[in-house]
Formats: structure tokens, C-alpha cells, sequence
């Protein structure tokens, strides 16, 4: 999971977002990132499911089947509650 985290938060930088942390589980990735004014959320997580999909397929073959599952949730958190999220 490491790989695909580091691939991930690489893929937020692409979209003019700073990355501050990328992690989770098994079934899902949870992401903390500043948002770039000029950017949406939507256009964001479609950035990281296609690119990342295509990457993680190149893997391995045991892959080529990977689909993130459709949809996703957003919350947004206050300057001063950064570092407690971290």
C-alpha cells in the first residue's frame, strides 16, 4: 500500500494540489490536501482514479481487473485543525 499512497499523493501534486498525507486500508485511501483555488474536488479525484487505475493495472497482472468503486466523500478541514488531522 505504501507505493500506491506515495503514487497517489504524486497524482494530487500533478492537479496544482499540495499533498500533506495520503493513507488508509485495504478498501479505501483517505487523502488530506490543500485544494488549489483554481481546481475543483471533482476534477481531483477523477485525476487520482484514472491515472491511478491505469498504474496500479501495470503492475502486476493479479490487477487488471482493479476499478475503484464509484463515488467518493469529501470533507473539508479548517487551517487551524491541520495538524490534529495529520
Amino acid at each position: 500500500m505504501p507505493r500506491v499512497h506515495q503514487y497517489i499523493g504524486q497524482l494530487v501534486n500533478t492537479t496544482r494540489c499540495k499533498v500533506m498525507r495520503v493513507g488508509g486500508i485495504e478498501d479505501h485511501v483517505h487523502i488530506l490536501f490543500a485544494l488549489n483555488k483554481n481546481v475543483t474536488i471533482v476534477h481531483v479525484v477523477e485525476e487520482i482514479k484514472r491515472n491511478s487505475s491505469r498504474w496500479i493495472k501495470s503492475i502486476d497482472s493479479h490487477y487488471k481487473q482493479f476499478a475503484w468503486k464509484g463515488g467518493y466523500a469529501a470533507f473539508s478541514v479548517s487551517q487551524s485543525m491541520i495538524e490534529q488531522t495529520l
